[in-house]
């Protein structure tokens, strides 16, 4: 099994575990059964601890990444913040035409002579698409990205294929800001929140 297939089919594995956990605590609640002797309602996906280290001394077996950390680790720790679908994702073209940007599933066989036939097919529609990988070399262009245009800048699909995601951007603009993310109360949510103003 490749690795890609792998990290998919380890995320498949947590999207269903946490389906499992909402079913059972419905039940419970059916039933009239207890929910203290339920498996805690905590998703299991948490973002991933990439760099953990061997270390002789084992007081301190971690360690916290920062400007000198290697480029690999770094897009590790992107890549365990902003988990979406690994067997997928879109990126970023332009048109000059236009003069604007549109996103598109990355496509094995975009523009390829005698198989890709965009211009008279849409994407969707094309029984030869083969759809590409998210990987770390794709994060790691995605992130070195000087290209005036975009290109090479990609998006990821955070909804997974159970209907499930492990993160939400939420944009609150304006002056209200705080008063509108007072609807998103951290204890009636079931993964970490991290509000970031920009």
């Amino acid at each position: 099994m490749s690795e890609s297939e792998l990290t998919k089919r380890v995320f498949e594995l947590e999207a269903e575990n946490i389906a499992l956990i909402a079913e059972n605590k419905q039940l419970r609640e059916a039933l009239g059964l207890p929910l203290k002797n339920i498996v805690s309602e905590k998703p299991t996906i948490e973002p991933i601890d990439c760099f953990e280290k061997e270390k002789n001394n084992e007081a301190s077996n971690s360690s916290s990444i920062n400007k000198h950390s290697s480029p690999e680790e770094k897009i590790e720790l992107f890549m365990s913040l902003f988990r979406g679908r690994p067997d997928v994702y879109a990126k970023r073209c332009y048109s000059k035409k236009h003069g604007s940007s549109y996103y598109i599933p990355a496509c094995k066989h975009e523009w390829v002579r005698g198989i890709c036939d965009r211009a008279r097919t849409k994407c969707k529609d094309c029984d030869k698409r083969e759809l590409l990988p998210l990987t770390k070399e794709v994060i790691d262009n995605h992130l070195r990205n000087k290209d005036e245009n975009g290109t090479g800048i990609v998006g990821i699909y955070p909804l997974l294929p159970d209907d499930t995601c492990l993160f939400l951007a939420i944009d609150f603009d304006e002056e209200k800001w705080q008063k509108d993310i007072s609807v998103l109360p951290p204890e009636n949510m079931s993964a970490k929140v991290s509000i970031i103003r920009v």
